[in-house]
């Protein structure tokens, strides 16, 4: 009887693990098709698997080394502004054994043919998901920890405030700019993310422009 009993708990597990998986790949296949949908209407190309090497290819931010095992998915890609613009889908996990934790963000890469102040941004809300090397920040601006200039962190929390974003982060490195954002399942929200995107590369770029602007002028 025992054994009987014991047959029927495994199946009704597996049985389980079964429905979980499918509903799991069927949300999946879901969300997929609305970020492609969404990529369409962008003019941008989608594709499910990482053809840039993206963990690799922005190894140096610290927005990509807050945890282990990372991998990119669900690349939408094409330019925007002139220049290389990507929106994909960040796997990885925090932890290890029991206590491992999976998180997804939604990362906008801006590539610019400009050199970007650097700056590191990120809602103290989430600092246990943040990288070590923010939550000994610089200071704090409205509701955001950052290290970096003070005064592009506040221009920054302005755009934020005009188009909130709850536990967005960002990081600036080079000519490069990375957006991040907590992955929403079954909802595509790039449009919006990469209008934010665009607002804070503005803010960063006005004191590198105006400094193009005025050295000139001071030259002569």
């Amino acid at each position: 009887m025992q054994n009987v009993i014991l047959a029927l708990l495994l199946l009704a597990g597996f049985l389980a693990a079964v429905v979980w998986f499918a509903v799991l790949g069927i949300r999946q296949a879901r969300r997929a098709k609305a970020l492609a949908r969404c990529a369409n209407e962008m003019g941008m190309l989608f594709s499910m698997e990482d053809c840039f090497s993206l963990p690799r290819r922005y190894a140096d931010f610290l927005l990509m080394s807050g945890g282990h095992s990372g991998r990119a998915c669900h690349v939408a890609h094409g330019r925007g502004g002139g220049f290389p613009v990507k929106v994909f889908d960040f796997h990885y996990e925090l932890g290890h054994g029991t206590k491992r934790l999976a998180e997804r963000r939604r990362i906008v890469s801006l590539e610019t043919n400009r050199l970007l102040p650097q700056l590191l941004m990120w809602d103290p809300r989430q600092v246990v998901l943040a990288p070590l090397t923010i939550q000994v920040s610089d200071g704090r601006v409205g509701e955001w920890l950052f290290r970096g200039r003070a005064d592009l962190a506040s221009a920054v929390t302005e755009v934020w405030a005009d188009t909130p974003m709850e536990g967005a982060c960002l990081e600036s490195r080079g000519t490069t700019l990375l957006l991040s954002a907590p992955s929403i399942p079954a909802k595509a929200d790039d449009g919006r993310l990469l209008a934010l995107a665009g607002r804070v590369l503005s803010a960063l770029l006005m004191p590198c422009i105006a400094n193009d602007v005025l050295a000139p002028a001071m030259g002569g």
